[in-house]
């Protein structure tokens, strides 16, 4: 069973105008009646005129406003009984005027309304009361929509957007409000820019009937804010607003209704990315020279495209792999592990596009690499096999040093670098064993490296007299002088070791020639020096490579012993 739901609607506008509307007709009708009332006969200018038929005219449009007024009362009377009794006291008597009509019917329709001034004080009475009454629902409608306006200002506040929605939805103008809304929550103050960025966005995938243009016109009440500050138009969250705009541009159609924008709101919408597209530059540049600044950026960088992400990378690198370690930076901010992978796949595909690969910022990369994946949140990347790849497309040496320990060799000789005490020089071996293993920690986020051998737990650093020293972890903590830099030659094959410090080359000193060195005769000298003149190849590439030692199980399973060593 249905039941069908009573109209109860009334307008008191449409009243008010109705009521207007009759006051000038019964004036127009008492005026042309007395021409010829008692009787005589009017003048012939007048039936010229056709006043006959227009009166006709008029008498008709009165009878249907009687009628509408009558039906909008009843509707009143379910609704507000109160304001149904005081305009029914005051004027109640003006639905006389349809009966008198009827009753009298076309015969006397010229002279029969001489008398409908009388309802004039009826009319101006119930305009009285319509006149307070509508200024008691417009005193209570501005009130509520103040309050409404409070509440969304608060929960766009709290980012409570459910509750947002709901309330401007109940707005009889939205629209009107938003600038309200934008201003109240905006501030001139741009960390409020995501809030109001997210509720429109929110709504406008909600797919009401205002949604795109409540969007369109937020942004560029948005814009307008910005730009009335140089300040606030330059700073570097301004491309959250030039994201928001892109990707309600290039969302498909089949995702939501609301991208099937009118041309009209597409166009504004194009308006306002043109104004913002050379945020896109100052962010680059802001990424290359001071990436800290950016780090407010980059942790809210979830809430836009990743190709907005990808073009930033790609034009801050500008084929220049000094800028490598300032988008790192950057990009250590970001929020997610998944953006970290897929800026660490455009980095390295932008090296390798420029040959850069093979360059020592290759190990800045890698550094980066490593410490993501030992972040607790990669076992629940979508992305980690990607950069399971990613690590395995690095140069091998890279990854050894990185996420191995490894052994020092000078150049092709196999001669090995051996640690044997804190305190004592670092002298050569033949063979392999723990007292040659080393690990490479990095520091500087990669531009750099502490040199610990294992065995000792000593760092290698610079003693100030040209020769390396080994020395404990309290002693190289802040000092740059135990701090290396490694520079690939000849494709990363081999290495110059470089203190950080003072910029001096780690070096063989041979005592005599390679034709009649022999290695247990001829003792090696390990040095340090800063002139170029006094290095060869020889004796100043350095190989470095993964530690390989066999087995260290038991000796009863046949394995090489803890105290073994295998000779080269």
């Amino acid at each position: 069973m249905t039941v069908e739901r009573v109209d109860t609607f009334y307008d008191l506008d449409s009243i008010y105008s109705t009521i207007e509307r009759m006051l000038v007709l019964i004036r127009q009708l008492s005026g042309v009646s007395r021409l010829g009332e008692n009787g005589r006969s009017l003048s012939f200018e007048l039936q010229w005129i056709n006043a006959i038929d227009e009166r006709k005219y008029q008498v008709d449009e009165l009878r249907c406003s009687v009628q509408y007024l009558f039906a909008q009362f009843r509707k009143i009377y379910l609704v507000n009984k109160d304001l149904y009794a005081q305009l029914n006291k005051r004027g109640g008597r003006v639905f006389e005027l349809d009966k008198q009509i009827e009753a009298q019917g076309d015969i006397k329709c010229l002279y029969f309304l001489a008398d409908a001034i009388k309802y004039e004080p009826a009319l101006l009475a119930m305009q009285r009361v319509l006149d307070r009454t509508m200024r008691e629902i417009r005193i209570f409608r501005n009130q509520r929509n103040q309050h409404k306006l409070e509440l969304c200002v608060g929960h766009i506040r709290c980012e409570s957007y459910d509750k947002v929605y709901d309330e401007y939805c109940s707005f009889e103008s939205g629209l009107q409000q938003l600038p309200h809304i934008v201003e109240a929550v905006f501030e001139r103050d741009m960390r409020n820019l995501l809030k109001i960025l997210l509720f429109l966005t929110g709504y406008r995938k909600l797919n009401k009937a205002n949604s795109s243009e409540t969007f369109v016109a937020g942004c560029e009440l948005l814009l307008q804010q910005m730009r009335q500050s140089h300040e606030l138009f330059e700073h570097p969250l301004s491309l959250l607003l030039y994201g928001f705009v892109v990707d309600a541009l290039q969302e498909r159609p089949e995702l939501s209704l609301a991208s099937k924008m009118k041309d009209v709101f597409r166009e504004r919408l194009e308006i306002v990315r043109a104004e913002l597209v050379g945020c896109i530059q100052r962010t680059v540049r802001r990424i290359q020279s001071s990436p800290q600044e950016m780090a407010p950026l980059a942790r809210l960088f979830h809430h836009l495209e990743e190709e907005i992400l990808i073009e930033l990378l790609k034009r801050a690198y500008e084929g220049d792999v000094r800028h490598l370690q300032n988008i790192l930076q950057f990009v250590a901010h970001l929020s997610r592990i998944d953006h970290d992978i897929v800026s660490y796949r455009v980095l390295y595909m932008q090296m390798e596009h420029y040959d850069h690969v093979l360059q020592p910022e290759i190990f800045l990369l890698g550094y980066r690499i490593k410490q993501t994946m030992q972040d607790a949140g990669f076992a629940t990347a979508s992305l980690r096999s990607d950069l399971e790849r990613l690590k395995a497309s690095l140069p091998a040496v890279v990854v050894s040093i990185l996420w191995s320990t490894a052994t020092v060799s000078r150049h092709e000789s196999r001669i090995l670098l051996k640690f044997s005490a804190l305190g004592k020089d670092v002298g050569f071996s033949r063979y392999i064993a723990d007292k040659n293993r080393v690990e490479f920690e990095p520091l500087e986020e990669g531009s750099c490296f502490r040199i610990r051998a294992t065995a000792i737990n000593g760092f290698l650093g610079e003693s100030g007299t040209g020769l390396p020293m080994l020395a404990p972890k309290s002693e190289s903590l802040s000092n740059a002088k135990f701090r290396w830099k490694l520079i690939p030659v000849d494709g990363c094959e081999y290495f110059r070791v470089q203190n950080y410090a003072s910029g001096a080359l780690l070096y063989s000193q041979i005592p005599c020639d390679e034709s009649e060195y022999d290695f247990y005769s001829s003792k090696e000298v390990l040095q340090l020096t800063g002139s170029e003149r006094t290095l060869t190849a020889q004796n100043s590439y350095w190989k470095i490579v993964e530690y390989a030692r066999g087995s260290r199980g038991g000796r009863g399973s046949g394995g090489v012993g803890e105290a073994e060593c295998r000779i080269l």
